[in-house]
């Protein structure tokens, strides 16, 4: 069973090297916690298992997004808690005082009004 590079398992899945970088870095585990890859140095190489994997955990985030109701919602959830060890909860939370502290500073700014300059004259030739 060949390995796959970082840029052959790209190929594979039809993405850029690039964005599969990014993208690892943001989702280096499962749901169960599972690595994607197989570190081998400072390389990382897959098996096409891995890429099956992959492709299921890339349907699940989709399906939680756009899934109906709290059936989706809470699958999110459960991908979300996932990422980063944060809930949901936390997240929105998060979310909240950051606008609230945008809102804050908003206030804070002093106002300033928007003036209307007047239009220049056209310059109209005189009539002889």
């Amino acid at each position: 069973m060949p390995l796959l590079t970082m840029k052959e398992a790209a190929a594979e899945l039809r993405v850029s090297k690039r964005w599969f970088q990014y993208w690892l870095a943001e989702h280096p585990v499962d749901a169960a916690g599972v690595p994607f890859y197989i570190p081998m140095g400072s390389r990382k190489k897959f098996e096409p298992q891995d890429l099956d994997r992959i492709r299921a955990y890339m349907r699940d985030l989709e399906a939680a997004r756009l899934g109906p109701g709290a059936k989706g919602k809470a699958r999110l959830v459960g991908l979300m808690s996932q990422i980063g060890g944060v809930t949901y909860e936390d997240r929105l939370q998060r979310r909240q005082e950051e606008q609230r502290t945008k809102d804050a500073e908003r206030a804070m700014r002093p106002k300033t009004r928007r003036v209307r300059l007047p239009r220049a004259k056209k310059h109209v030739p005189p009539s002889s």
